[in-house]
């Protein structure tokens, strides 16, 4: 029996761990980095503690200056929430 209550209260705090967020990833707004060299723009969103970041260039070149080319386009869009853990992916026009 108390074995039984026992885990009816880790289950309760746990449903209200969740329903409450804690514990869980939470939405982090996305820092607008267009207009900014790619470098610039990695260390804004890393310092907003966004580890998962992808830089793609659609001319297929990526010079030897790729750092200081300029980011185009950026998803998810600026100011729309992600999880730090999400993938931001950056458009860079070199």
């Amino acid at each position: 029996m108390f074995a039984r209550r026992s885990i009816t209260v880790a289950l309760a705090a746990a449903a209200a761990a969740v329903a409450l967020g804690v514990g869980t990833a939470s939405a982090t707004m996305t820092p607008n980095v267009i207009g900014m060299s790619v470098s610039d723009a990695q260390n804004a969103l890393a310092a907003a503690q966004f580890t998962n970041i992808v830089v793609t260039y659609p001319n297929g070149v990526r010079t030897a200056n790729a750092s200081d080319c300029p980011v185009t386009d950026q998803t998810p869009s600026a100011t729309a929430g992600a999880d730090t853990s999400d993938t931001i992916t950056l458009t860079a026009d070199c």
